[in-house]
């Protein structure tokens, strides 16, 4: 039984990888690169590799298949970016710039109602936590009022002064 036939490197995608392979590069794009590497040799398959490299045999697969498709620019990108905010910093000022006024005056705010503002302003649901954070990056903090004074006599001792009078 014959398996899959194995993708065919010219001498200038060998010579390609190899250079980049040989250059500082981040752990997870040196992996890829040396899965096109073996691949480019030619004497492993794709569960040979998986295993050499700790990696599962589809993922192989799926980096030759990117790098057929998309050339070498695909593998050597990072694979995700930052910053999946949905809002900017500036919008994200902006939008608790409403807040500060009735912040500033000693009103309570309430991370539900900010919340329903924001979801609003994304038009999608959001968690509390995405809240919690952006209020985090602007230096805003939890201020709770204190339930009693901490110098406060106890119960016994305002009794007693009141019988005192």
């Amino acid at each position: 039984m014959m398996g899959r036939p194995q993708p065919k490197f010219s001498e200038e995608e060998k010579v390609a990888i190899s250079k980049e392979l040989k250059k500082k590069q981040t752990p997870a794009v040196y992996k890829r690169l040396m899965v096109l590497k073996l691949k480019a040799d030619g004497a492993k398959n794709s569960n040979d590799i998986a295993t050499e490299l700790q990696m599962y045999p589809s993922s192989v697969n799926k980096i030759v298949f990117r790098y057929r498709k998309e050339g070498l620019s695909a593998i050597l990108g990072q694979k995700y970016k930052g910053n999946h905010r949905n809002l900017s910093r500036e919008e994200e000022k902006d939008f608790l710039e409403s807040f500060e006024k009735s912040a500033e005056a000693g009103q309570i705010l309430e991370v539900k109602e900010i919340k329903k503002l924001y979801e609003a302003k994304v038009e999608r649901a959001v968690s509390k936590s995405i809240i919690y954070n952006l209020l985090s990056r602007h230096g805003w903090r939890k201020v709770m009022p204190r339930s009693k004074h901490p110098k406060k006599a106890d119960e016994q001792a305002i009794e007693a002064y009141k019988k005192n009078i």
